[in-house]
């Protein structure tokens, strides 16, 4: 198991992208608490699905518009936990705002296969601009979220991660980051 610093990671793909992007650059806005809990994954596919959804995404956004990366702590979401058939401690909620083009689909589930989180589902809300999948990998209990909100301009992308109770208890550091 190894343990993932998230706000290091988001501010490594950051870093990254903007060295890496041609062109003219957004400015980029992040919004990281300062108790963020570590994360933990079984084969380091989590760390790489978080840095293609982030790198990807800031890949994508208009360069004349800034984009918003903020991280939450969601203690729970009944509905959501009952159709991905999970029950986790609570999750940690990565959204990404950006203006511009989107092309979710085909992008995210590609890339999210690649790293090895296959697609079990893919709906989208009747009347709505909004899209839910959930991806598995091979690990137990090795599940995410991603949801996005697609409107005229913006499109809200969130990657909701469960922290999964049993997974607190075998590893304290998981609650907490270590000063």
């Amino acid at each position: 198991m190894e343990l993932i610093e998230l706000g290091a990671l988001i501010e490594e793909v950051v870093q990254k992208f903007s060295r890496n992007r041609i062109g003219a650059k957004p400015a980029v806005f992040v919004k990281i608490p300062p108790d963020l809990p570590y994360l933990l994954s079984g084969d380091g596919a989590l760390e790489k699905l978080i840095r293609v959804y982030l790198y990807e995404s800031l890949l994508m956004g208009n360069p004349d518009t800034p984009i918003h990366v903020m991280v939450h702590r969601r203690a729970s979401l009944k509905d959501l936990e009952a159709f991905a058939g999970i029950c986790p401690a609570y999750w940690t909620q990565l959204r990404i705002r950006v203006h511009g083009p989107y092309l979710l689909h085909n992008l995210f589930k590609e890339k999210f296969n690649e790293i090895g989180y296959g697609c079990e589902e893919w709906v989208g809300v009747e009347n709505s601009n909004v899209q839910l999948a959930i991806f598995s990998s091979p690990w137990p209990e090795a599940k995410v979220v991603f949801c996005a909100d697609i409107t005229k301009d913006v499109t809200k992308c969130d990657l909701l991660i469960p922290v999964l109770e049993e997974t607190v208890s075998l590893h304290p550091s998981a609650l907490q980051k270590k000063d």
